[in-house]
Parts: C-alpha cells; structure tokens; sequence
C-alpha cells in the first residue's frame, strides 16, 4: 500500500494571502464630512467674534478621533464651516445673497446693471472673503494648535465657481479633486462658505450648499455628514417659542425623505433667527440634508459641544439629535 503524502503548504502563496487580505483590512476608509454652523464657531450677534471654547473643542474632538480610529477603519473628515459674525454681518450691508440657481443669462453683462451697481457688489464680495477669511485662519489655527495639519481651501479659487455652486463647468468636481488629494496627502482640508461671482455681480455660496455638492460627490465617496449646530436637532415646532398650540416643541429622532429628496415628517423648517443671515437657515439646511439623504448618505444634525457630537464624529449612536436618512420603502 502506497501512501500518499500532501505537498507541503505554500507558504510564500499564504503569505501572499495574508499579505492581501491584511491590505484590505487596511484599506477600509470612512469619510466624514463635518459643517460647523457659523453660530456654533462664532459669536453671532456680535461682528468678527469667535466662539474660543467652541474652537478648541471641535480641534480636541477630531484630534482624539484621528488618533483613536478602530475596527481597521481609516476615518479622514472634511471639515467646512459657515461664517457667522465673520461674514454675514458685511453681507448683509453689500447686499449679497446665497443663491440656489445659475444666475439668469440676462444678467452677465446686462445693460441694466450699472457700472455702480456692479463696483458695489465687487467691494461687497472683496470685503465678505476678507471677513471669512480671517475665520478661516482662526478655525485652521486651531487645529494646527492640535498638531493636526490643516489646510484652508476657498471655493472662490475654484475656476468657473459661481455663488449657486453647480458643477455646469466642473468647478464643483475641481474642489472635490483639492480636497480628495489634501485629504490622500494627510492633510485636513477645511472649506468654508464663501462669497463668489454670481453673473456680473456677487453672491454668497453657503456652506449648506457646498455640503450637499461635496457630501454626494464620487470623489469624495462621503459616508456621513455632520452638521453641528447650536441647537439639538430639528424641532416639531420652533423650540425657541415655549408653546406652538398647546404643545411644546419635540425633538424628531429621525427625518425619513424618499428617493426624490423629499421629506416625509411635518417639520419646523423657520428661517434663522439672526436678522443678518443671509443663507436661508434652517430651511436650507434641510433641503441639503434631504437632498444628501436621498442618495442614501445618513445626516446627524446635532449641538456642537455635546456628547451627541462626539458620538456622532466617533461612528457611534447618538443621544441626543436628528438623523434624516433614505425611507427604505420608497
């Protein structure tokens, strides 16, 4: 009787496969894209003041992420904050707007428009980004406090960038291409709302706008949004008043929309109660939100500085917040 013996394993091939399978274990990568609302970061009634507590905060939140990522998750954030008291307020002087749709054909050089009209809206938009700008150095300044390696990145660099965002002529898959190789290179890109060109005059591209466009973009392939607010979450009624008919405002857990953006849940969508905001509040929150949800990326909306937040930046459930997500039946 002959016996057979089995060859010895291939212990180079093992290795391979060990090998391989180690590198897709490590190659798993969450993208999370966080907005600071302007009001959270900033002191909102009083022009060009910072929020510091806020500030270190947030740079202490991402460094203990950044440096406590797990279950062979590679976890890299964007980071885009709105303005506050370091835009809106000159906005609002300028007569500068955030706007939603490309600016009518009719207005790029129209006659209408007078040669002052045109000068006044440029030194609105000149004096808005300087404004912005500062805020961004601050916010990134935190970070790099952090030994975090931030870098600001504006939209109105961006060739063809319009105040309505868009992507007609590619500027919003340009910005998504700097901040996918910031975020390859081990940097930590923070955007901001911005004033750009709008035709022949200006106008404000909000960081809700910019959310929706770079939260579903393909080169980003973005996980979660963020948005960290000064409030709880999204309300049955305005919370800020104590009874709406009898009934006290209630958090909503969960926002569903279905695969056409729209929302399915009676919600208290009042514009900002800042008399200077000048891009839509909350009502344009949710419409971004919505309109990320339907491509089937979850949004937490919660308060900036709570354990909520935390929760949220660490993958975890959260407590304390609103999350509009996809209706599975729809």
């Amino acid at each position: 009787m002959t016996q057979t013996t089995n060859p010895p394993p291939n212990t180079k091939e093992t290795q391979n496969h060990d090998d391989n399978k180690q590198e897709e274990e490590e190659e798993k990568e969450r993208i999370v894209l966080i907005k600071l609302g302007g009001s959270s970061i900033t002191d909102k009634a009083t022009i060009e003041t910072l929020n510091d507590v806020m500030l270190e905060w947030i740079a202490n939140v991402i460094c203990s992420a950044s440096s406590n990522n797990n279950n062979n998750t590679n976890t890299k954030f964007i980071i885009l904050h709105g303005a506050g008291s370091f835009g809106h307020h000159m906005a609002k002087e300028y007569g500068l707007r955030g706007q939603s749709h490309p600016a009518p054909s009719n207005t790029v050089s129209s006659r209408s428009s007078s040669q002052l009209q045109r000068e006044h809206s440029m030194q609105g938009l000149a004096k808005t980004r300087l404004s912005v700008l500062r805020l961004n150095w601050e916010v990134c300044k935190s970070f790099i406090h952090k030994d975090i390696p931030a870098v600001g990145i504006s939209p109105f660099s961006i060739p063809c960038m319009q105040a309505h965002g868009g992507d007609s002529k590619g500027s919003m898959s340009n910005l998504a291409r700097v901040v996918r190789d910031s975020m390859d290179a081990g940097l930590l890109p923070v955007l901001h709302g911005d004033a750009c060109l709008y035709g022949d005059r200006s106008g404000i591209l909000g960081g809700d706008t910019l959310a929706f466009g770079l939260g579903t973009h393909e080169l980003l392939d973005v996980d979660e949004v963020i948005f960290m607010t000064d409030v709880d979450g999204v309300y049955t009624s305005d919370p800020n008043d104590d009874i709406v008919d009898g009934d006290s405002a209630e958090l909503m857990d969960v926002i569903r929309v279905d695969e056409s953006g729209i929302i399915l849940s009676d919600v208290c969508a009042s514009g900002s109660s800042h008399d200077h905001d000048v891009t839509g509040g909350l009502r344009t929150k949710l419409k971004a939100s919505a309109d990320i949800a339907k491509n089937g990326i979850d949004v937490k909306i919660v308060k900036c500085g709570s354990a909520s937040a935390v929760q949220a930046v660490l993958g975890e459930p959260i407590d304390r917040g609103t999350i509009i997500r996809l209706d599975p039946s729809s």
